[in-house]
């Protein structure tokens, strides 16, 4: 494998929960010590604007809407107040303030959680996943051919399919061909022990967190993004079997470790320890987009030093996301960070920047305070205390917002007739493969700019 190009793969006993309740109940992104930092965001609704490239249905605007270069509000939701957004690959997963899951776009592999054929346009407007009945979800999580959601009794469901170099290999092993059903993948029996705080998706793998700060991941492991799998069993889990990185099972370290946030790049996953400043990483790694100063793919956890550090300086708090071959890193400081390949102005360093397997803060967002960030392929956003969205990198998809098709090397400001600074607030953001869906609510009048 050339690992400089770019990959396009298409007994425990029970326990008292009411204190692992109080974490899921009081802070379901974030980890409980980190729940203020997010407070202001998590607990307001908004509704989704759209852009970027819709031929699959991904932007939800309806049949005869195939691209947008400017956010447009999905009149199809309108009345329909939401705490979460994500982008897929080539759909895209809503969370209702009720707990409904509402999907949109690409179906080929059961991604939507719902059939579509045999009724025109269905994947172009956002519809109600089919989810078991009394289910209440509180967060969710999209890759390219999956989806996953986290209910607030800590089980996780997912639907749709993995993919890996030679194609789709589903989602469970006793799921291949059963397109569209919703499994629940954590835990594996009736019995809540440990509940589940947190969802994440890769392009290809999903990693769940714990009350108890364990982690599991399922899905492809051919990069090393499953931090258990072998280098010799990351394809189809080897002589071993498709069962043992379909089926979520705990990533396991040197020492003893327990956790208190994860996130996810394309191929790789970070996580935060609770007990340390320490960060970990696996997973590909082949423009340094771990930050490890190296190029090296890991396939077992390992702490990354740079992260470490600014997490360190920031009293603990950071969040990470990954794009295929770049990471952007906000501190609990309001300081943004790009690491990895640096074509297409993903980085957000300017036009000359070069690729970098070290941090690198990008100055342009000096003045602001970040508290939000999100990654697409090659593109990147942040989002300010004031509820500003910037964006840059690729701009071929019109995924940026700022009304042509021209690569941004340095965050630009993200405003138009729907997304206004003196009107609208960004709550959040969220990129897919050729797309961008926001979260947003209309500013009351006591808020400030």
């Amino acid at each position: 494998l050339d690992t400089k190009k770019v990959l396009q793969m298409p007994a425990t006993k029970k326990k008292d929960n009411r204190q692992k309740r109080k974490t899921i109940d009081e802070s379901i992104k974030s980890p409980e010590k980190y729940a203020k930092k997010d407070d202001k965001l998590v607990q307001k609704v908004g509704h989704i604007l759209t852009l970027g490239q819709g031929d699959v249905g991904q932007l939800g605007l309806g049949e005869n809407v195939l691209e947008r270069k400017r956010p447009a509000m999905i009149k199809e939701v309108e009345g329909v107040n939401f705490i979460q957004v994500t982008c897929g690959g080539m759909h895209t997963i809503g969370v209702s303030e009720h707990g409904e899951v509402y999907s949109w776009g690409c179906n080929d592999d059961g991604a939507l959680g719902r059939p579509t054929e045999g009724t025109d346009g269905e994947e172009f407007i956002p519809r109600k996943v089919l989810l078991p009945q009394g289910i209440r979800v509180v967060y969710a999580s999209a890759g390219d051919s999956h989806s996953a959601a986290l209910t607030d009794d800590g089980r996780v469901f997912a639907w749709g399919a993995y993919r890996d170099a030679s194609g789709q290999i589903g989602l469970t092993a006793a799921s291949i061909g059963k397109k569209n059903e919703v499994i629940k993948i954590y835990p594996k029996g009736d019995q809540i022990d440990d509940p589940a705080v947190k969802v994440v998706s890769g392009n290809d793998h999903t990693v769940i967190l714990t009350s108890e700060g364990l982690i599991y991941t399922s899905g492809t492991g051919e990069q090393g993004q499953l931090g258990r799998i072998k280098e010799c069993f990351g394809h189809r889990g080897g002589r071993r079997g498709l069962e043992i990185i379909l089926s979520p099972q705990v990533v396991r370290f040197r020492k003893k470790q327990f956790f208190s946030d994860i996130f996810a790049g394309s191929f790789c996953t970070f996580a935060l320890s609770r007990d340390t400043n320490d960060v970990y990483a696996w997973g590909l790694n082949n423009y340094g987009q771990l930050g490890s100063g190296t190029t090296e793919n890991f396939f077992n956890p390992e702490v990354i030093q740079s992260l470490s550090e600014i997490r360190e300086h920031a009293n603990g708090y950071l969040q990470i996301h990954g794009g295929q071959h770049h990471s952007i890193v906000a501190d609990g400081n309001g300081k943004t960070y790009s690491i990895g390949r640096s074509e297409y102005g993903r980085l957000g360093l300017g036009k000359d920047a070069k690729e970098t397997s070290l941090p690198k803060k990008i100055d342009s967002l000096e003045k602001e305070n970040v508290v939000k960030i999100a990654c697409g392929e090659a593109v990147s956003f942040a989002v300010t205390d004031k509820g500003h969205l910037y964006s840059w990198g690729l701009g071929t998809s019109l995924q940026l917002g700022v009304g042509d098709d021209e690569d941004i090397f340095d965050p630009s400001l993200v405003q138009s007739n729907n997304l206004t600074l003196a009107q609208d607030e960004v709550l959040a953001v969220s990129a897919g493969g050729q797309h961008t869906a926001i979260l947003v609510r209309k500013r009351e009048s006591k808020d400030t700019l």
